[in-house]
């Protein structure tokens, strides 16, 4: 996991989408997101958007191909307890292991201040829960 723990400030990236509006997209190193525009959802310790490679950067020939950045506070699961820490670390090494057509790949993992960002395979259906409910 990439950690940077420095000060600096948050870097944003503005372009011009299909519509011709400007759409600010922040950078978490090599990938993308706008906090408007591409959120997905939201769970107990995180929030979920849909990311990009940033234009120029490593792996930016898959440009055109969506990503799922799920982005988890620490804090969060401070303030909760250890045990949940822990899951998110075991869930994290799980990801990392374990390559199937059935389970969302992980790409990599950085970590800026307080948050976790997991670089994930985007999936364009509902979640599990959605197809759970249905059955």
């Amino acid at each position: 996991m990439s950690d940077d723990n420095d000060n600096s400030k948050e870097k944003f990236i503005r372009i011009k989408g299909a519509d011709n509006k400007i759409v600010k997209y922040k950078i978490i190193d090599q990938y993308m997101y706008c906090e408007t525009a591409d959120f997905i959802d939201k769970g107990s310790f995180g929030s979920v958007f849909r990311g990009y490679h940033v234009p120029g950067q490593p792996g930016s020939n898959n440009n055109d191909k969506a990503l799922a950045i799920k982005i988890q506070n620490i804090n969060q699961y401070n303030q909760s307890n250890n045990q949940n820490l822990d899951q998110l670390k075991g869930d994290i090494i799980a990801l990392k292991v374990l390559k199937h057509p059935n389970i969302v790949r992980l790409y990599d993992i950085k970590r800026k201040k307080d948050n976790i960002y997991m670089i994930m395979e985007y999936c364009n259906q509902r979640d599990l829960e959605y197809f759970l409910k249905d059955k």
